[in-house]
C-alpha cells in the first residue's frame, strides 16, 4: 500500500481553494497580547487549553484541524467526504505546526448530497470515515513547502488510518463514476512520511516507552523526554527506511526495541525537521517546552526576538570539557536511578512483608483475622489455629466457632476479632465468653480462658483515633469479672512494632495476652522509672522525673503513641552536673534519640532488665 502512496497527484485546484478557504480558532482575547510576531504557530486537532496557554507566553499562534473522524451506518456503498477539516487563514506561512493525530469519533449525522458534481467519495464498508486521508493529501504541497523552507513540524502520532479516496459524480444510476482513485492516510500531510525511503508505520499499542541509548539526557530535547517518560504511551511504531539514520535517528522505543519516535533531519533542500512522538497524557506543559526549550535549539533562526545563543550548549559547539562533565552526570544519573529503582523493590518487599501490620488496624472480617494471626506468630506463639479454616477441612465440627485459638500452654486461649467503625459494645467485648462456656463443656475443661481484638474506629488513621479509653469503664470491669482480656488492634499493632524493633524475648510478653480486663502492652522486663518533664531542644536532651533509681548504662524505654523506644542511658546530669546515677524525686537531664514533638510530657519512661 504504501507503494501506492508514492504515485498520488498533487491535490486538483478546486479542492486546494477549499483549503484556503477554510477558517480554524485565533482569536486573541483581550489582554492576550502577541509578544513575539515570530514563530508564527499552527496547533491542528491539540485541546484548546494548548491554544490558550501558548498564546498566553506571547506567541504567534491558531488552531485548526485536519478533520474529526466520524461514523456512518456501515454499508458497501460510497458516500461524500464531510469536510470538517478547518485551517487558519494564514496556514501556509507558519514556521512551527503541531499536530496531535489521536482521535475520537464523533457522529457523522446525515449524509451529504454531492449535487451532481465531481466530489470526493469515501467507502462506509468499515462503518467510520476519517476525513484526514482527504485533508492531509490536500494539505501536502502547503506542508512540504514550510518543511523545505525551514519549518518545523511536531507530530504526536495516534493510529494510523489508511483509506481509499475516489474522485468521481453521482450518474444518472445511483453509481459513481469514478475519474480517480487514490490511497492516503491520515499521516500523509508531510512527503517524507508517506515515502517508505524515509520511514514507515505500523499501528500498535503500549504503554512501556523507552529511551533510546542515544538520546542525550542532557540535551533539551533529551531532559524533556526522559521527564516525561512515565506519561508517555503508543498507538504506532515507526520504521526507519532506505535512508537509515542518516535522515531518522529514533529518540524513543517499546520493550521489543521498536522505535516509537525519533525525528526526521534536514537533507538536502529540505531544512526543516520532523519530530515524531507518541501519545502523551498531558501534552499542554510538554508543548510549551518544546516550544521554548527545544525548538531554539534545533532551529534558532524561527526565533528572531528570542535569545539565540542556547546553540552554544550543544553539540558541536559545546566545550569538550563540558560535554566530558554533562556525560558523568549521565552516569551519575543512571546509577542513581538503579539504586533508586534496587532500594523501591526493597521498600515493596519490606511493604510486603508487613502488610498485616498495617491490616491489624484498617481490615474487618477474614482480612483481620490473618493479620492478627501472623502478628500472634511474629510474637512467638506457635499452635495458633484458625477455626474457620479447620472449619473447613472437617478439623473442627459444625456451628459458630471463634475466630482463633492458641493452644501453646495451659490455659487454651481462645480469641475473638471484630473490626468495627464506632467504639466496642458489650456484644463486641464479651462474646468471646460465650465461646470459652462452650469450649468448656465441649472438652470437659476449665482451663480456658477469652481475649477480644477490636479494631475499633477503623475509619479512623490510628493516631486519631481513642486509644486511652476506648473500652467503657463498666466494660473493662466487666471484662475482668469474667477472666477475659481486652486489647485493640492498635495495641496489637503497637506491640508488634515494638517486639520487632527493640527484640524483645517471647518469654518477656507470653502471658500479656492472658490478661483479664484491658491489657497494657508493657513487658515483664520492664520497670516504670519515671516520666518525661521537659525537653530542651538545642540539646536534644529529656528531662525525667524519677520515681525510682536510675544508673549510666541501664537501657531506657520511651512509651511512645505508636511503639517503645529504646536507648542507652548516657550522658546523663543533674543540675547540670554529670552524675552517674539519680534516684526518686530527681529531675535527671538524659541525651536522647527523641525528636522535639515525640518527647511530649507524660510519655512514660521504663528500664529495661534481661
Amino acid at each position: 500500500m504504501m507503494k501506492r502512496f508514492l504515485g498520488m497527484t498533487q491535490p486538483d485546484a478546486e479542492d486546494a481553494s477549499v483549503i484556503q478557504e477554510d477558517m480554524g480558532r485565533g482569536d486573541y482575547e483581550e489582554g492576550q497580547a502577541i509578544k513575539y510576531d515570530f514563530p508564527k504557530i499552527m496547533l491542528l486537532d491539540c485541546d484548546s487549553d494548548i491554544e490558550d496557554v501558548v498564546k498566553s507566553r506571547g506567541y504567534s499562534v491558531e488552531g485548526g484541524s485536519l478533520g474529526k473522524p466520524y461514523s456512518v451506518k456501515t454499508s458497501d456503498s460510497l458516500g461524500v467526504f464531510k469536510r470538517n477539516w478547518s485551517f487558519p487563514k494564514g496556514h501556509k506561512e507558519k514556521d512551527i505546526v503541531i499536530i496531535d493525530t489521536s482521535y475520537n469519533l464523533v457522529d457523522g449525522g446525515p449524509p451529504e448530497d454531492s449535487g451532481g458534481v465531481q466530489r470526493w467519495w469515501a467507502n462506509e464498508s468499515r462503518g467510520m470515515v476519517d476525513p484526514r486521508v482527504l485533508s492531509s493529501y490536500l494539505i501536502r504541497d502547503d506542508f512540504d513547502r514550510i518543511l523545505d523552507s525551514g519549518g518545523f513540524f511536531v507530530v504526536f502520532m495516534g493510529e494510523v488510518v489508511y483509506a481509499e479516496m475516489i474522485l468521481g459524480k453521482m450518474g444518472s444510476y445511483g453509481r459513481v463514476s469514478v475519474d480517480s482513485e487514490k490511497y492516503s492516510s491520515s499521516h500523509a500531510f508531510l512527503s517524507v512520511l508517506i515515502d517508505s525511503s524515509y520511514v514507515s508505520f505500523g499501528n500498535d499499542h503500549g504503554e512501556i516507552v523507552l529511551g533510546e541509548d542515544n538520546l542525550d539526557r542532557g540535551s533539551p530535547l533529551g531532559s524533556l523526554i526522559y521527564k516525561n517518560i512515565d506519561n508517555f504511551e503508543y498507538d504506532c511504531t515507526v520504521k526507519s527506511g532506505y535512508f537509515g539514520n542518516s535522515q531518522y535517528v529514533s529518540i524513543v522505543k517499546n520493550k521489543f526495541g521498536e522505535s516509537l519516535g525519533g525525528m526526521i533531519l534536514p537533507h538536502g533542500p529540505r531544512k526543516g525537521g520532523v519530530l515524531l512522538l507518541p501519545q502523551l497524557k498531558n501534552k499542554k506543559d510538554f508543548i510549551v517546552s518544546i516550544i521554548e526549550d527545544v525548538i531554539p535549539g534545533i532551529r534558532p533562526d524561527l526565533f528572531p526576538d528570542h535569545d539565540n545563543t542556547s546553540w552554544k550548549n550543544v553539540y558541536p559547539y559545546e566545550i569538550e570539557q563540558i560535554s566530558v562533565i554533562k556525560n558523568k552526570i549521565e552516569v551519575v544519573q543512571y546509577e542513581a536511578n538503579q539504586k533508586i529503582a534496587e532500594l523501591d523493590n526493597e521498600i515493596s518487599e519490606i511493604g510486603k512483608r508487613n502488610k498485616y501490620i498495617f491490616d491489624i488496624v484498617s481490615e474487618t472480617g477474614d482480612a483481620l483475622v490473618y493479620a492478627v494471626r501472623r502478628a500472634l506468630y511474629v510474637l512467638g506463639y506457635k499452635e495458633v489455629i484458625d477455626v474457620d479454616e479447620d472449619m473447613d477441612t472437617g478439623d473442627v465440627g459444625g456451628g459458630k466457632k471463634e475466630d482463633l485459638r492458641i493452644h501453646d500452654s495451659s490455659p487454651t486461649l481462645i480469641i475473638e476479632v471484630k473490626g468495627i467503625n464506632g467504639y466496642p459494645s458489650d456484644d463486641d467485648s464479651l462474646a468471646v465468653q460465650k465461646y470459652v462456656t462452650m469450649r468448656m463443656r465441649e472438652w470437659n475443661r476449665t482451663d480456658i480462658t477469652g481475649l477480644s481484638v477490636i479494631n475499633h474506629q477503623r475509619n479512623l488513621p490510628p493516631l486519631d483515633r481513642n486509644n486511652d479509653t476506648p473500652f467503657r469503664d463498666d466494660l473493662v470491669v466487666s471484662a475482668e469479672e469474667q477472666g477475659i482480656g481486652l486489647m485493640t488492634g492498635w495495641d496489637l499493632h503497637k506491640l508488634v512494632r515494638s517486639y520487632v524493633s527493640n527484640r524483645w524475648h517471647h518469654d518477656n510478653i507470653k502471658d500479656l495476652i492472658y490478661s483479664a480486663g484491658r491489657i497494657d502492652i508493657v513487658p515483664n522486663n520492664y520497670e516504670l522509672i519515671g516520666h518525661i518533664e521537659r525537653y530542651i531542644d538545642k540539646y536534644s536532651v529529656v528531662g525525667i522525673m524519677l520515681n525510682s533509681n536510675l544508673s549510666e548504662g541501664d537501657v531506657v524505654s520511651f512509651e511512645l503513641p505508636h511503639m517503645f523506644v529504646e536507648q542507652d542511658c548516657v550522658d546523663m546530669q543533674l543540675d547540670n552536673v554529670a552524675v552517674g546515677s539519680a534516684g526518686a524525686g530527681e529531675l535527671v537531664g538524659l541525651k536522647t534519640v527523641l525528636s522535639k514533638q515525640e518527647a511530649r510530657v507524660g510519655v512514660r519512661v521504663f528500664r529495661r532488665a534481661e
